[in-house]
């Protein structure tokens, strides 16, 4: 499985400037691509990836 086109608003990079209450809401979402029901097969997958926040 690979996990790719990842996307957030507001888009990386450009946030709004401002963080009310010192705190922003930021939406993220990716593709996963999957491959054959054999090398996958059916059932609960779980998984992590780090994201982070960079501000000044």
């Amino acid at each position: 499985m690979q996990v790719n086109n990842w996307v957030s608003d507001p888009p990386a990079g450009t946030g709004t400037g401002v963080l009310a209450g010192g705190s922003e809401i930021v939406s993220i979402g990716a593709t996963l691509f999957v491959s054959s029901m054999q090398d996958n097969p059916v059932g609960m997958y779980t998984g992590t990836f780090s994201l982070t926040f960079a501000y000044n």
